[in-house]
């Protein structure tokens, strides 16, 4: 259960879902939030194991 509530919190409540939707609409390109999201989804892909 703790994993699950973990897992959700990874893909739904964290941050850099926000900021990375606001500079994709803007049509900004981040390298370092970039980077933050693809570690993001790989602790999701982990969580999900």
């Amino acid at each position: 259960m703790a994993a699950r509530n973990h897992r959700q919190a990874l893909t739904r409540l964290d941050w850099r879902w926000r900021f990375a939707a606001l500079a994709e609409r803007l049509g900004f390109r981040t390298p370092a939030l970039e980077r933050e999201m693809a570690g993001l989804k790989a602790a999701i892909a982990r969580a999900a194991a």
